[in-house]
């Protein structure tokens, strides 16, 4: 599993996958040629923040501003993600690819876990500092990203390290007992 920002939405809508409950992967979602590693596959997945803004507002003489988003998705990037062909075939090709749905489900969690933090931020007032109505956009602008930008970077990297622990306690969805046990427990958190 790796995760990796958008850079540009327009560009990766056709090689995004954007997480849904009813979609789960297929080997045809897998569009890299396979890298020489020791692993069968590799999910591209992370999440993004939607359209983010500022709301400024003035009161008792004083400048202030709001946070203003419109969610955060989480997504699979196709033409990053490989499978090796044998893989496709193998005995355990079922189990491991449940095992790189996982990683793509452990991202919606995070993804969630960040919406909700965003919507803390969302209800949150803030100063705005600046002598005319620009400059006031762009410190609301550039405080607003900075707010973001620090809590996506804690969730990023809690995130990471669990899908590292996912990959190690299962071997890579090698360890069937384990890749079951967590992928139910990835379900069961979905849920709530």
């Amino acid at each position: 599993m790796i995760s990796v920002p958008i850079e540009d939405p327009i560009e990766n809508a056709e090689n995004m996958i954007e997480w849904s409950k009813e979609y789960r992967l297929t080997w045809g979602d897998f569009q890299r040629d396979p890298i020489l590693t020791r692993h069968q596959a590799e999910s591209v997945v992370g999440f993004r923040r939607k359209f983010t803004d500022t709301k400024i507002f003035e009161e008792d003489g004083k400048y202030y501003f709001k946070i203003i988003c419109d969610g955060v998705i989480s997504y699979f990037k196709k033409k990053e993600s490989w499978v090796l062909e044998k893989q496709k075939v193998a005995s355990n090709q079922e189990m491991i690819l449940k095992h790189e749905q996982g990683h793509f489900d452990l991202m919606e969690i995070y993804a969630i876990q960040y919406w909700n933090e965003i919507q803390k931020l969302c209800k949150k007032t803030f100063e705005c500092l600046g002598n005319s109505k620009r400059a006031r956009k762009a410190f609301s602008e550039k405080k607003g990203k900075k707010l973001l930008d620090k809590m996506e970077k804690i969730i990023a990297v809690r995130c990471n390290v669990e899908q590292k622990e996912y990959d190690d306690k299962t071997n890579y969805g090698q360890k069937e007992t384990e890749q079951l046990r967590y992928l139910e427990d990835v379900e069961s958190r979905l849920q709530n």
